[in-house]
């Protein structure tokens, strides 16, 4: 492989991992176990997406429901916002997890746009830890390096976090993000700049 497509590869897993994208091969799980099969179910649907070569709004469609199903997306919006939910009225509140939800689903799919022999397996048990299950994956990318992507799945079988190299929190990352946002603007602002992110990612 020369240098050019070595760094090639490199960037694509980069932007994987810390876009929250996936990219999927075999994945191993033990049936037996509800929280691996959690996240086996979600790449299996995620392979079939990647090799779809559908359009970005097409695969944002097809990701929806399958996502809805396995993350606690309202717990995750209210984590995002920390101590901001408290001061949102219901209506904002409602509007802002519809926002995040989106935006989250888009994100994915805008990424998730081909299959280039990267492998995801997932480890076949998993460990407790506080309210919820760690189960253990890694992307293995065509360079044979690997990165390790693990998720907190809770009691309701759905995932409330996801941690990227093993030690990065996804919530606790935009947590830091969305608050230096409503710092400079307002909750409802950042409903709508998340509407917008959105619509930017779908139309590409």
């Amino acid at each position: 492989m020369s240098g050019n497509m070595a760094m090639t590869s490199k960037r694509k897993i980069t932007a994987l991992l810390f876009a929250i994208a996936v990219a999927s091969g075999t994945v191993p799980a033990r049936s037996d176990d509800p929280a691996t099969g959690v996240v086996k179910r979600f790449y299996d649907a995620m392979i079939a997406v990647m090799r779809s070569g559908q359009a970005t709004r097409a695969r944002f469609d097809q990701l929806k429901p399958v996502m809805m199903r396995t993350f606690d997306m309202s717990v995750m919006a209210q984590r995002v916002l920390g101590s901001h939910w408290s001061t949102m009225s219901p209506e904002a509140r409602r509007k802002f997890q519809a926002a995040y939800a989106d935006f989250i689903v888009a994100t994915y799919a805008s990424k998730l746009d081909t299959y280039s022999g990267e492998r995801f397996d997932v480890e076949p048990s998993s460990q407790p830890q506080g309210n919820g299950t760690l189960v253990y994956t890694k992307i293995v990318d065509s360079d044979g390096v690997e990165h390790a992507v693990n998720y907190i799945v809770g009691r309701d079988s759905k995932v409330f976090d996801t941690y990227f190299d093993g030690t990065i929190s996804d919530v606790a990352a935009r947590r830091s993000e969305f608050t230096g946002i409503i710092q400079r603007s307002s909750p409802d602002q950042l409903t709508e700049a998340l509407t917008d992110r959105t619509r930017k990612l779908l139309d590409r």
